[in-house]
């Protein structure tokens, strides 16, 4: 009788293991879960959205649906039965979490690279209320060595492998995949030391900065076998001093949709960048003064076609003082902002004829004075360009990947006195129903006679147009280009600043 009323004191159900449950269940919510190359989700987000969404990213995203067991074998814990069928389903469902590596994101998938601390903190969370379940009597002692247990077969694994990628990673990795919210990232490291250049050199907009090696413009960077470093908007090479204004162009110096460059006589160099290649996987990215003195030199490796560490921003802040037009917000003459809060209307009839250079990659061309080198994805130049008192107007025809489609103008308005490229303008026509029957009719004219020779008798820069919207402020319209054609006025809207 006093054995039973001993065994009555010892054995319970196991508070501490379902207090224990509780609490790394709530840390969970308020702490990271995963993070994607979209956006961070934390517990609550990955609970309200995964609930709703999680079905359509099998198998993985079907782990969030433990929750909803967790919770019923939560509330039936107490009872006489323990949910020992929901526990189950529960261990089954969380464990998919291991196949999870990407969340749906429009049209595609953001990987998953990091997982935070409130994914490691829900799995305690999930395995001690299974014990809870199967555990129906027990004592402190019991409870206490199942959590010394869990600690130490998921927590103490977790820490000790989050320092071993500490450890191995750069200081650029530590800050982008292992800030304190993330408990282990799945990023490959590229296993080289961090060293940003601006530690050892700055430039200013009068820098003269010669590359070396081969260049591709069209990405503004070069080419040295295996490797590329990027480039600025301004830069010497091959005794010609080059000046591109990119048409459309990311900070990331992602991939550019044409360009225009102006080619000047070679100046007094400051600064030779370039890269030198040390094997097919590993290269060295240097900088050296104007008498081949080292200023700054730095390792990368590549792998899986990926540059390791990634200096693409550190560039850009590096470059900001040579970049141009839309690459370089702050850059001391973004040529367009002066010229659109003008109300101008400009038209011409004026033929200023240029000089065409032969080159396959390219359009080379001597105009008004200038040596001009254009991307071919403006199309073939026309052998008619325009000149007004301050603007000089050249025209592109690019013919369409498709036979029966009509091809598209290009012009490209430059300042007359400068040669500055300001604005892009470009149309289409991809029917004859089109509004813009001009138009058509004089594409359809260059797709049959290959010229627009004789077919454009003037062309008008439209000004910007004050609109007073419903707030009482004043929008500005876009600027257009009128061409006046035998068979009508073709308006084209303006794309895009350089």
């Amino acid at each position: 009788m006093k054995q039973n009323n001993k065994n009555n004191k010892t054995n319970r159900a196991p508070t501490l293991l379902l207090v224990f449950s509780l609490m790394t269940m709530g840390i969970s919510l308020f702490s990271i879960s995963f993070i994607t190359y979209t956006e961070p989700y934390s517990g609550f987000m990955t609970l309200g959205v995964g609930l709703i969404f999680g079905w359509i990213a099998p198998p993985g995203g079907l782990a969030v649906y433990a929750n909803l067991f967790y919770f019923y074998a939560l509330l039936k814990s107490a009872s006489k039965k323990p949910p020992t069928v929901a526990a189950i389903i529960m261990l089954v469902l969380a464990s998919l979490t291991f196949t999870f590596d990407c969340v749906p994101h429009g049209a595609g998938c953001s990987s998953v690279y990091a997982w935070g601390w409130g994914a490691v903190f829900w799995m305690l969370s999930i395995l001690a209320l299974t014990f809870v379940v199967f555990i129906s009597d027990t004592n402190v002692k019991t409870e206490v060595s199942v959590i010394v247990f869990l600690l130490l077969t998921i927590l103490l694994p977790v820490c000790l492998y989050r320092t071993y990628q500490y450890q191995q990673a750069n200081a650029q990795e530590r800050e982008r995949y292992l800030p304190p919210s993330v408990a282990f990232t799945t990023v490959e490291f590229g296993g080289v030391p961090y060293n940003p250049p601006q530690k050892n050199v700055t430039f200013n907009q009068n820098t003269v900065l010669a590359i070396e090696g081969d260049i591709d413009i069209m990405r503004l960077r070069t080419i040295d076998k295996n490797f590329s470093v990027r480039l600025p908007n301004l830069f010497q090479h091959s005794d010609t001093f080059w000046r591109v204004y990119p048409r459309a162009v990311s900070p990331q110096f992602r991939y550019m949709d044409g360009y225009v460059a102006l080619l000047d006589e070679p100046k007094t160099v400051d600064y030779h960048y370039g890269i030198r290649q040390i094997s097919s996987q590993r290269g060295e990215i240097f900088i050296t003064d104007a008498n081949n003195n080292t200023v700054w030199q730095t390792e990368i490796a590549k792998k899986n076609d990926k540059y390791y560490p990634d200096y693409g921003s550190d560039f850009f802040d590096l470059f900001r003082p040579l970049l141009t037009g839309n690459s370089n917000p702050n850059y001391i003459y973004w040529q367009g902002n002066d010229h659109q809060k003008k109300q101008f209307n400009e038209i011409t009839s004026k033929h200023c004829p240029f000089i065409k250079e032969k080159n396959s990659d390219s359009i080379n061309i001597k105009w008004n004075g200038q040596r001009i080198q254009l991307d071919n994805n403006y199309g073939e130049i026309q052998s008619e360009a325009f000149c007004s008192e301050n603007y000089a107007f050249l025209l592109l025809v690019k013919e369409s990947s498709r036979k029966k489609e009509l091809p598209s103008l290009n012009v490209i308005v430059f300042e007359k006195q400068t040669m500055l490229p300001l604005w892009h303008f470009s149309g289409y026509s991809r029917s004859k129903q089109s509004e813009n029957k001009a138009l058509t009719k004089l594409l359809a004219y260059y797709k049959a006679h290959k010229s627009l020779n004789n077919e454009i008798q003037q062309i008008e820069l439209i000004p910007h147009v004050p609109n007073t919207s419903k707030t009482g402020k004043q929008n500005w319209q876009p600027v257009k280009v009128a061409i006046h054609t035998n068979n009508g006025t073709a308006v084209i809207m303006r794309d895009n600043f350089f």
